[in-house]
């Protein structure tokens, strides 16, 4: 041979392709582990959502100085918000918000609402609502959020000043 002391150099292509298996072998075995890290996220990030358009429900009532409603449908894992149309002449009566506003949000995969505990009762499943008045009092609600981890975070609203608090665990008033 002309050249000897090149033979030796490199990496054959079995060799090359058995280091990628190994290290597509790797990366699967690791998935699970990534998976429940978003689980996690989705879950944060959902309480999050839903715990700001309730916030944003208490300063669209007294703006407006109407009743504000945040709707939730625990079977299919949506909320939105209703805003009531004229209190005089038909009182009660609720329209979703126009546009961006009024558009139905949907929780993220792998997560719903477990309970619903408003001053109306206990709800796991159906629909139910937030109540926000003009003065931007709400009703005192707890509602539980979880994934499929088992992981749950809590909104929490207490009625005098309707303050809006996220824990990270189930909480227990």
């Amino acid at each position: 041979m002309i050249f000897p002391h090149l033979r030796n150099k490199g990496f054959t292509l079995l060799e090359l392709m058995l280091v990628v298996v190994i290290m597509g072998i790797m990366v699967a075995a690791s998935l699970p582990v990534f998976s429940g890290v978003f689980a996690g996220t989705r879950l944060r990030t959902a309480t999050s959502s839903l715990a700001s358009t309730i916030n944003f429900a208490g300063r669209l009532a007294v703006t407006e100085r109407l009743c504000c409603r945040v709707n939730c449908d625990l079977k299919e894992g949506s909320y939105w918000l209703t805003v009531e149309k004229d209190p005089v002449s038909s009182p009660g009566a609720y329209s979703k918000l126009e546009g961006h506003l009024g558009r139905v949000r949907l929780l993220p995969q792998g997560i719903k609402i477990k309970q619903f505990s408003t001053p109306r009762g206990v709800s796991g499943d159906g629909e139910d609502y937030i109540l926000v008045s003009p003065n931007g009092k709400m009703e005192k609600v707890l509602l539980y959020l979880g994934n499929e981890k088992g992981e749950t975070y809590t909104i929490s609203i207490s009625k005098t000043f309707g303050r809006v608090k996220t824990f990270d665990y189930e909480y227990q008033p």
